[in-house]
């Protein structure tokens, strides 16, 4: 019996980011691969944690190892071929893209799904650790081990949420079931915003049910203040605000919205 001809590669799809939209992507190419097709997929690791599971996480419903999506053994499955490293930049002209470690990868089609970057306040005091919550795995590691940390200890913990708005109320209610869980009832949760009024961006009723929450929660929130106020006298201090686009991205030529793509 004559075996066919390998069909040849004519296509190159890059998919830069393994966030869970390039990880669904994947999965449904394993599935029903297109033929002809060379898929790259780039990230910085050969993990991806999915953010939609972090508050379960934090609030201990999910193990840490259930938080990432495994890229290597997603890729294997899709025939695609993984590199680990940080894109740079695009050449859109001549259709590359530019890694911090590695050679330009060429591509026919891009998908671009890299989420964003941190814009903590960079002029804090050198005492005053802040975590931001993007990107997701560091703030994963530090609250695994702020919790290690307080458990050998007798005072009761004090953590700072910069940031009043969905995310940071989201964080607020699922550190205070932890820590209420892990017996720290006395630990206290306080929400810091910059501007008047917490959770802006809600309506008036969905704001009303949030807030009912975080009061019965006793979750503190403090309004009208900057965060290069806050003192060191908190045990873990997490920012959920700032964020913001990747500056290489102006670079690209790609049309951008207040930075984003």
């Amino acid at each position: 019996m004559q075996m066919g001809r390998p069909i040849p590669i004519t296509r190159d799809l890059v998919f830069l980011g393994g966030g869970h939209a390039h990880a669904l992507v994947l999965r449904k190419w394993a599935m029903n691969p297109l033929a002809g097709v060379q898929v790259t997929l780039v990230n910085p690791d050969v993990k991806a944690p999915y953010t939609g599971m972090l508050p379960g996480f934090v609030a201990g419903h999910y193990s840490r190892d259930a938080l990432d999506i495994d890229l290597v053994k997603l890729a294997r499955a899709a025939g695609a071929r993984l590199i680990v490293d940080r894109a740079i930049g695009i050449d859109t002209r001549n259709k590359r893209v530019q890694l911090s470690a590695r050679a330009d990868i060429a591509y026919d089609s891009l998908s671009i799904d890299i989420g964003v970057t941190s814009g903590v306040v960079s002029d804090l005091s050198e005492n005053l650790d802040i975590v931001p919550a993007k990107p997701l795995g560091r703030f994963a590691g530090a609250w695994e081990n702020f919790l290690a940390r307080i458990k050998e200890q007798e005072t009761s913990p004090k953590i700072a949420i910069i940031g009043a708005g969905v995310a940071g109320v989201e964080l607020a209610l699922a550190m205070v079931f932890r820590l209420r869980n892990e017996g720290l009832k006395s630990a206290s949760v306080k929400l810091i915003e910059a501007s008047a009024e917490p959770l802006r961006e809600l309506n008036r009723s969905a704001r009303k049910k949030l807030l009912a929450d975080l009061d019965k929660a006793g979750v503190e929130i403090e309004t009208n203040r900057a965060a290069d106020s806050l003192s060191s006298g908190f045990d873990f201090i997490v920012s959920t605000a700032g964020a913001k686009p990747y500056a290489w991205l102006t670079e690209t030529g790609l049309t951008l919205e207040n930075g984003y793509v």
